[in-house]
C-alpha cells in the first residue's frame, strides 16, 4: 500500500497531519492516546491541513471571511460576489471588503 495521510483530530479541528505506510490499528490507537486526540482519520484529500475543521465526517478548510460560502466540489471558500475580471495589462487590483461584502480597488 502507498503512503497515506492521516489527520489528527481534537475538538473537531485538524491539529496535525501524519503520513503512514499502512499503519496498524494498534499504532493509530497509540498515537491517539499519546497525543490525547479524539480521533485519527484517513485524509485522502490532499488539501487537508492543520486548522481545518472535521465535522460530520467531512473536512473543511478554515473559513476565510464570514460571508464566504464553502464550495464542496472545489474544496474552497468562495466570495458571495464574483471578483471583477482582471486583464493581464490591467493594473487594477481588487481586495475583499468584508464590511461591505464587495470587492474594492486596492489603494
Amino acid at each position: 500500500m502507498a503512503n497515506a495521510n492521516y489527520a489528527f483530530i481534537k475538538n473537531q479541528t485538524v491539529v496535525n497531519i501524519a503520513v503512514f505506510d499502512d499503519p496498524t490499528l494498534e499504532l493509530l490507537e497509540q498515537f491517539k492516546n499519546e497525543f490525547e486526540l479524539d480521533e485519527i482519520v484517513l485524509a485522502p484529500h490532499i488539501y487537508v491541513q492543520p486548522s481545518d475543521s472535521y465535522v460530520n465526517e467531512k473536512f473543511m478548510p478554515k473559513q476565510v471571511f464570514n460571508s464566504w460560502i464553502f464550495n464542496e466540489d472545489h474544496y474552497c471558500w468562495e466570495p458571495p460576489v464574483v471578483k471583477p475580471a482582471e486583464t493581464p495589462d490591467s493594473e487594477l487590483d481588487y481586495i475583499w471588503d468584508e464590511e461591505t461584502i464587495s470587492w474594492v480597488l486596492k489603494d
